[in-house]
């Protein structure tokens, strides 16, 4: 499972005493362990549920980012690039654009959208990938493709 890996991994970057590795995987401990105490008395989560917790985690990082940069703290901005490096790791490979546009077209073509229908391609796209590219990229491809 993943957790075990996450766990596994936390093990070895205190017996390295890689900091950095260290306090990003605690805090995404600390998350997973907070999603499993709101699921419930001795809930494990899944691997996707731990997927999704830690895309969670990465949107927040990447917020953040954006917050950082724009107070021009460049420290925080590199600390938080290096955090979203160890965290992109646990998920699954993301679609190239090509892969996306691929299966966009096919969203399209099978629901016969028109340039109205982005909810129904947005949602048939974001089933199938399932996590792996980010929303905002995908929003942004559909859009152009019902242009078109």
């Amino acid at each position: 499972m993943l957790t075990g890996k996450i766990l596994a991994d936390l093990t070895e970057a205190q017996k390295q005493k890689d900091a950095p590795r260290l306090d990003t995987l605690r805090l995404l401990r600390a998350a997973i362990k907070n999603a499993e105490i709101e699921k419930g008395k001795d809930y494990r989560l899944s691997d996707e549920e731990t997927e999704a917790v830690i895309r969670s985690s990465i949107k927040q990082l990447r917020d953040a980012r954006e917050q950082f940069a724009a107070g021009g703290r460049q420290d925080l901005v590199d600390k938080t690039d290096l955090e979203i490096k160890i965290l992109s790791v646990y998920l699954p490979a993301e679609l190239s654009e090509a892969e996306l546009a691929k299966l966009i077209d096919e969203a399209i073509l099978e629901l016969g959208a028109t340039a109205k229908d982005f909810g129904k391609v947005m949602s048939a796209v974001l089933g199938r990938t399932k996590g792996r590219a980010e929303g905002s990229k995908v929003s942004a491809l559909v859009r152009a493709r019902l242009k078109s």
